[in-house]
């Protein structure tokens, strides 16, 4: 390998690098959370819960580099046609990441005194995972129209 050619080259902007963390993230945490709702131990609770959190930390990262990236990109006819349904998918996996981590927490201190070899309540476990599982469609969405925008041929 040719360290010297490698470090010739800049990558001038980070979004397309830091997209990835949350898609890997969220659809992980989905995951997870169909591990919890399957299971209902702790440990799948707390699992679900950390990805969530980094997952929400990785789309805000996504949505700061991607603003970036939009100043450099104006005026692209294939990014001005998808760029707002880009942005409003990404905001809203943001949204949803944060209240699925937010949702998670929240049974977390609620049954933190619940021995961990009892399944938690069934209704509590399906009503979690519907957040977590909602954030993973909306980041594989935010993706795909972001991966049209790049590699995109139109019909």
């Amino acid at each position: 390998m040719d360290w010297t050619t490698v470090l010739q080259y800049d990558l001038p902007y980070l979004h397309p690098v830091v997209v990835h963390a949350p898609i890997a993230l969220l659809i992980a945490a989905a995951g997870a959370a169909a591990g919890y709702a399957a299971v209902g131990r702790r440990p799948w609770r707390t699992a679900t819960l950390a990805l969530l959190v980094a997952g929400a930390a990785g789309a805000w990262a996504a949505g700061q580099t991607g603003e970036v990236l939009e100043d450099a990109v104006e005026g692209d006819p294939q990014v001005e046609v998808l760029i707002e349904t880009h942005e409003a998918a990404a905001a809203w996996t943001l949204y949803m990441s944060l209240a699925g981590a937010l949702a998670f927490a929240g049974a977390t201190v609620a049954l933190r005194r619940r021995s961990a070899a009892s399944a938690d309540p069934l209704a509590l476990r399906i009503a979690l995972f519907l957040p977590a599982l909602a954030a993973a469609l909306l980041v594989a969405y935010a993706g795909h129209v972001g991966g049209l925008m790049v590699w995109g041929v139109p019909r």
